[in-house]
């Protein structure tokens, strides 16, 4: 493997990570994100995180790399990487009482979350740094 391609390894695997840290452990407790609603449980994702997301991150090539998510309230998501060619990752995403999940086709990351007003929140998890996370605009 040449030095480019596992550069864009790292950054893939750094994005992933980035993403995954969008999402929640409270999914792990409460079980499917459908099954919890049906059964009159909690929602899947505090209030707080429905809606357009963007965060920066550094790339290992030395730029940054830019993240658009959509949460939506009923526990799913959709993360894109404006100006690259990186496909899009989905998938569902929990939020509760300062903890997330998120779960992918490709695997799963959980951590903590903390509001810091209502259009800024920073996540850690398990896979990467803290990521700030804020709505677009403001």
């Amino acid at each position: 493997m040449n030095a480019g391609t596992a550069a864009m390894r790292a950054l893939v695997r750094r994005a992933r990570a980035a993403i995954v840290v969008l999402a929640m452990m409270a999914f792990a407790i409460a079980g499917s994100n459908a099954d919890a609603q049906s059964a009159g449980g909690r929602s899947p994702i505090d209030p707080r995180f429905v809606g357009v997301w963007e965060a920066v991150i550094p790339s290992p090539q030395g730029g940054v790399l830019h993240m658009r998510a959509q949460d939506n309230a009923d526990g799913t998501f959709l993360t894109t990487f404006p100006g690259t060619m990186l496909p899009p990752i989905y998938g569902l995403i929990s939020a509760n009482n300062g903890s997330w999940v998120v779960m992918t086709p490709t695997g799963s990351d959980g951590g903590t979350y903390t509001f810091i007003d209502a259009n800024q929140v920073t996540m850690v998890g398990r896979n990467g740094p803290p990521v700030t996370w804020h709505h677009p605009g403001s």
